[in-house]
């Protein structure tokens, strides 16, 4: 019994900074990486972060579809697949000018790229298998849990409070998924915790400021998330209740040693990645940098961390009991997909 897991950083605003004419054709270029990931990964659930949706600017001659005024995410859920995103920031609830302002007119041309009044958010994604069957974070029945009807998607806030345009202010959430595979409750949630301008480039101070409000956004994942799903389970059905699996997956924003990632480790989340490098430097294509990861737990409750399958990092078969892999060949995105087959 296993299940798969790939995470994505896609970095879709700089997929809005296309010029028009060349829009269609870049959003092919990230459903074609897309479906490479689905033919070499096979994967049960993807989870992405930083994906767009946006709003089609006028009716296309000889089409029906899109037409102006439609909603249009970056991406069209593969044959075999259903996909739903969560927008954590739009022009319509956070539109301020400095966000959205450099991604409405080219700074290096002047021209304008998007209307002013053109709908444009930004936020989370989830992709699974249709046959999946999926529930509500508090349905406790296995049985209700069907793959025929809309996820039930848990959208838990975190961001630092009023959104002033740059990233260190940028709205965050939590996208928290109950599937049941393989008769085990699988709980998923979508990462992408808070990075500053500055960190990681000579400012500590920048650094221990970062380190506080991840930190904080890792204790709602454990205390606010986790802890309060399995004990609401424990009180309602006591020593009946099942025993869900937790997966926390996306982009954490920190290197594996520091504070953050090990304090993970120690409230008994293991690590399903080494330590290869996620994220390409600024200049090239080369990974220089992890900071994408993916984490199963709690340990001793979930499962027994003495019998976790060693990872494999020789890429994804499907006849693999765990194993673990970086896609590097797609680099539309400063990170590249990485994902992992573990036993359930």
């Amino acid at each position: 019994m296993t299940i798969s897991l790939v995470t994505w950083n896609v970095a879709g605003v700089d997929f809005l900074k296309v010029d028009p004419k060349d829009r269609q054709s870049k959003r092919n270029q990230y459903q074609a990486c897309l479906q490479k990931i689905i033919d070499d990964a096979n994967p049960d659930v993807v989870v992405f972060q930083e994906v767009v949706r946006y709003e089609q600017e006028f009716d296309v001659p000889g089409l029906s579809t899109p037409k102006k005024g439609d909603k249009i995410e970056l991406f069209d859920a593969p044959t075999g697949y259903n996909y739903v995103s969560s927008i954590a920031i739009d022009t319509v609830h956070q539109n301020d000018p400095l966000k959205w302002g450099k991604i409405r007119k080219n700074l290096k041309t002047g021209k304008c790229i998007w209307s002013e009044n053109t709908y444009l958010g930004q936020g989370y994604g989830i992709l699974w298998r249709s046959e999946l069957p999926h529930s509500n974070i508090r349905e406790t029945e296995i049985d209700n849990a069907r793959p025929d009807t809309p996820l039930e998607i848990e959208n838990v806030r975190i961001e630092t409070g009023v959104f002033m345009g740059d990233r260190d202010t940028e709205p965050r959430i939590l996208m928290v998924a109950h599937f049941v595979h393989e008769n085990r409750d699988v709980f998923i949630v979508n990462v992408h915790l808070t990075t500053l301008k500055g960190e990681r480039e000579g400012f500590p101070e920048e650094d221990e400021n970062g380190c506080e409000i991840r930190s904080y956004q890792i204790d709602i994942i454990s205390s606010g998330i986790v802890s309060r799903i399995n004990k609401y389970r424990k009180n309602l059905l006591g020593d009946q209740a099942r025993r869900g699996i937790w997966f926390l997956a996306g982009d954490f924003n920190r290197v594996p040693s520091s504070t953050e990632i090990a304090k993970l480790d120690k409230m008994n989340f293991a690590r399903l990645c080494n330590n290869d490098a996620t994220k390409r430097e600024k200049r090239g294509y080369d990974p220089s940098i992890k900071v994408d990861f993916i984490f199963v737990g709690p340990r001793y409750y979930s499962f027994d961390p003495y019998r976790l399958p060693m990872i494999i990092d020789t890429g994804l078969p499907t006849d693999a009991a765990s194993s673990y892999f970086i896609c590097k060949d797609i680099n539309i995105s400063d990170h590249f997909p990485i994902g992992m087959r573990f036993n359930l």
